[in-house]
């Protein structure tokens, strides 16, 4: 429903910009087409120019300082994957979970979960009372953070030494809502781009930073 109410305002949009474009001539039905056409689209060409350019100076992987001999790591925000153990070659993952109120919404507690691979391949969890590892990945908040200019987001993904409070590396991901338009009617008008990634991005992050045995 609101993707037809979304076409019948284009539509009808359209149909007043023919219409008044009609209506004058010579170089002011130009200017007249002109400004109907930057009214929904101004801000594309600025957004992808600034997407280009952050993509370029931020976005990526920055890696400060790397470790050898890391059995597991503890997880903040994010979850657990059967390539941190197939691929990646951990012998455990720690997540740190919020336990909300039910009733208020808010977190009030924290559980920990140990999670390994097990002998049938597949992964299993165990509840523990503290995580041991000193490295900890912590995943940038997806919702309304990290807002930019001509609708960019920036999230950053960090792995941290617990003991030092150093951040050890960096996942910069920078992408476009879109212009103006596609904001305003979003999902219906697609986003605007991505950096362009490695598909071994999330490996190299890993890998390269807190070294498995």
């Amino acid at each position: 429903m609101t993707g037809l109410v979304v076409l019948g305002i284009l539509l009808a949009y359209i149909a007043i910009a023919v219409g008044i474009a009609s209506l004058v001539k010579g170089a002011w039905r130009a200017l007249v087409i002109a400004v109907f056409v930057l009214i929904p689209t101004w801000d594309i060409i600025p957004g992808k120019v600034a997407l280009a350019h952050y993509c370029e100076k931020e976005g990526g992987i920055r890696i400060y300082r790397s470790v050898d001999g890391v059995e597991g790591f503890l997880s903040l925000g994010g979850g657990v994957y059967e390539e941190y153990f197939k691929l990646y070659g951990y012998k455990y993952v720690e997540i740190a979970k919020p336990v909300r109120d039910p009733r208020a919404g808010h977190s009030v507690s924290t559980e920990y979960i140990r999670a390994t691979l097990g002998d049938d391949g597949k992964v299993k969890n165990e509840k523990i009372d503290r995580p041991l590892s000193r490295y900890a990945y912590k995943e940038a908040p997806r919702i309304g953070e990290g807002r930019m200019d001509f609708g960019l987001v920036r999230n950053i993904d960090s792995i941290l030494d617990l003991q030092t409070n150093e951040i050890m590396a960096t996942r910069t991901e920078i992408y476009s809502r879109g212009n103006w338009l596609q904001r305003y009617v979003s999902p219906i008008l697609g986003s605007g781009g991505y950096c362009e990634r490695d598909r071994s991005e999330y490996k190299k992050f890993y890998v390269g930073t807190i070294r498995p045995i």
